[in-house]
């Protein structure tokens, strides 16, 4: 893993979160949307190069395969979800409410996307009756990012500083622009002081969070997220989704 450690001024300034799996997004974005989701001067952030500042993560986590706590770490006072939007047959952004509207299905905490959109393929959705765009994997898109990261600043003593976590499975981690060094795509980040951590894995298509109960409240109060409250031990694998069940 190689770390990064941002220190930077006043605004957007958190990393991402995970959901579940799901089939790899047909495009990626573009360099100039990640740094503009991320709104990161190049001269605040740094490569550090002790990975040490992460090894409180690994024993906390585990549970069994699909808990949340196999991806976020156990001892935060509460856990939300953030579903990556899908999108209607125009382009335009909608919640899975509106996919489930539309598909006859229910939504719940721990819905999954195939299962919502009534296909038994939890990576291609083979037989989907959604007619739209599916969710993002990996990447939370820019705008419920912003309000993430607007809502995180406010529930942190110093919103400038973070420590940002980086697969190094990918291949344009190392020397070389700021953009590729912190691109969401699975990216785990947890200020110093450990208040709380976001994470997005590669294949998820949704934002896990751990904080406290305050900023929980104030992520499932916003306005523009998709947000589910989630217990540490709630699976999200792909067969989690009882009450949306196909086949």
């Amino acid at each position: 893993m190689t770390a990064v450690h941002a220190r930077r001024s006043p605004g957007p300034h958190a990393a991402l979160a995970p959901g579940r799996t799901c089939a790899a997004p047909t495009t990626e974005p573009s360099q100039a949307s990640l740094w503009h989701a991320w709104d990161m001067p190049g001269p605040g952030v740094s490569v550090v190069e002790d990975a040490s500042l992460g090894a409180w993560i690994a024993p906390r986590l585990g549970g069994e395969f699909g808990a949340v706590t196999r991806v976020v770490p156990s001892g935060y006072q509460a856990y939300a979800r953030i579903c990556h939007p899908p999108s209607d047959t125009s382009g335009r952004s909608v919640s899975w409410s509106d996919v489930a509207s539309a598909t006859t299905r229910t939504t719940h905490p721990l819905m999954q996307w195939h299962a919502l959109v009534g296909s038994s393929d939890p990576f291609n959705f083979t037989g989907s009756l959604w007619p739209g765009g599916n969710p993002e994997c990996g990447n939370l898109a820019p705008r419920p990012l912003e309000i993430l990261c607007e809502i995180l600043g406010e529930h942190t003593t110093d919103a400038g500083r973070c420590i940002f976590g980086v697969w190094s499975g990918w291949s344009w981690v190392g020397d070389g622009g700021l953009a590729r060094c912190t691109e969401p795509v699975g990216t785990i980040a947890d200020p110093l002081g450990r208040p709380r951590l976001v994470l997005s894995g590669t294949d998820f298509d949704s934002t896990l969070i751990g904080g406290s109960s305050d900023l929980m409240d104030a992520i499932l109060d916003a306005p523009g997220l998709d947000a589910w409250r989630v217990s540490p031990a709630d699976s999200l694998a792909a067969d989690a989704d009882r009450i949306n069940a196909v086949g």
